[in-house]
């Protein structure tokens, strides 16, 4: 009867810890326009929170790269998006998001970055 007891009682308790609330992600964006993607990194977003989802939108009729260490950039083909796994893989973005056009300045169009912490 006693063990009976202590095992409703830890059931008890672990629902109330269930019933907790979680925090709201905080969402981040940044959107520039065409010409000021130049031909060197520029920072689009602020590092210093850990980044567990990112969209990167290529609105621009030019192909982008963008990096996170300055050395490794992902190319952003013209007129298409890059998500990558970040949160899956348990692998957060710390530092700036830095994008540069892949040789050729675009004309038109704007690079719209979404994602939260």
């Amino acid at each position: 009867m006693k063990n009976l007891f202590y095992l409703l009682v830890s059931l008890f308790y672990v629902g109330a810890a269930h019933g907790q609330g979680m925090t709201s992600p905080t969402y981040v964006s940044a959107s520039v326009a065409f010409g000021s993607v130049t031909g060197s990194y520029t920072q689009f977003l602020v590092g210093g929170k850990a980044l567990v989802d990112i969209d990167v939108l290529n609105n621009t009729d030019k192909d982008i790269f963008c990096t996170w260490d300055d050395t490794n950039g992902v190319e952003v083909p013209a007129y298409s998006s890059y998500r990558p796994n970040l949160g899956e893989s348990k692998k957060y973005i710390y530092t700036a998001l830095k994008c540069k056009h892949a040789g050729v300045a675009p004309t038109v169009g704007s690079v719209d970055i979404f994602g939260y912490y």
